[in-house]
């Protein structure tokens, strides 16, 4: 017996010695090894997220480049100072041209605000007309050589009634399409 004895004894041994290296080295080891794939896992995305802020810096500044070399050809876009009156007069010309009853207001201030030395000039446009006329005033508005930043826009439908287009002839238009809107924004000025 005492051979069968030290088989089991060794066999109880080579176990138990199996079961401290796996207690005491593999399963520590595992868990470092998973710590390390999880940090190398969250470097990775720190690095991806750094590259693409360094992309997004790099287009940025190469953005800020080409406007900064057509700076003074968007400069002598913007109108000068004291040509107020060639504004409102071209205001005037696009109601007109659109069939659109305008009045204007603007708030010419002497303590004006300034952006980046360029005069804001409030202004207020009251529109009444056909709904379609207004959109076509906007789009003339819109492609004026004059820069504009409307800030509000309000538009309110008109009471609508049938009335005569021209008392000497029975035609009739139907003025359910008008509108009534308030415009209220700033021009800019060198």
């Amino acid at each position: 017996m005492l051979k069968k004895d030290k088989e089991i004894y060794y066999i109880i041994g080579i176990t138990i010695l199996a079961i401290v290296v796996i207690v005491f080295f593999i399963i520590p080891n595992i868990n470092k090894i998973i710590n390390i794939s999880e940090s190398i896992s969250e470097n990775e995305a720190r690095l991806e997220e750094l590259q693409q802020s360094g992309q997004n810096k790099q287009e940025t500044l190469e953005h800020y480049n080409i406007v900064k070399e057509n700076l003074p050809q968007l400069r002598e876009l913007i109108p000068n100072a004291g040509e107020e009156l060639a504004f409102i007069t071209d205001l005037e010309g696009l109601a007109t041209k659109n069939n659109i009853q305008q009045k204007i207001n603007i708030s010419i201030d002497e303590g004006a605000s300034k952006i980046n030395n360029l005069s804001l000039l409030p202004f207020q446009l009251v529109l009444d007309g056909n709904y379609y006329s207004l959109l076509s005033y906007l789009r003339d508005l819109e492609i004026s050589q004059y820069y504009l930043n409307i800030e509000i826009i309000q538009i309110n439908k008109t009471t609508s009634s049938l009335s005569p287009l021209n008392s000497e002839e029975n035609n009739i238009i139907d003025t359910s399409n008008n509108v009534h809107a308030v415009l209220t924004g700033v021009s800019y000025w060198q």
